[in-house]
């Protein structure tokens, strides 16, 4: 996964998040059968399977009902989805340490719903 300008139009950068606990979803391409799963720190696009930790996602601050929050994953609370420092085109998306993207020099530890 890697960052890119936000395009409403273009169909490969629309997700849905499907519930599959009280508090964590899948976040599945539209209109395919890939969700967001990790590999290691790596984010990447497989096979939608809610059985596996590595594919359930979890809004540590905010929440997936409101406009901004932190994506991580229970199994490793401390690390976020996330880029290398502030955004850009191009750079790719992984699982860093959630307290370096929140420094106030940064500020890019939230995803925002659109």
């Amino acid at each position: 996964m890697y960052v890119e300008a936000c395009d409403l139009a273009d169909p490969r950068q629309r997700f849905e998040f499907l519930p599959v606990s009280s508090d964590e979803v899948l976040i599945r391409a539209w209109g395919e059968d890939r969700c967001f799963a990790r590999d290691n720190y790596e984010i990447l696009l497989d096979s939608c399977r809610e059985e596996l930790h590595t594919q359930r996602w979890w809004a540590v601050r905010g929440g997936f009902n409101s406009a901004r929050f932190e994506l991580s994953q229970k199994t490793l609370p401390d690390r976020c989805v996330n880029q290398d420092h502030h955004p850009k085109s191009g750079e790719v998306m992984r699982m860093y340490e959630c307290e370096a993207a929140r420094k106030p020099e940064h500020s890019t530890s939230f995803w925002n719903l659109y």
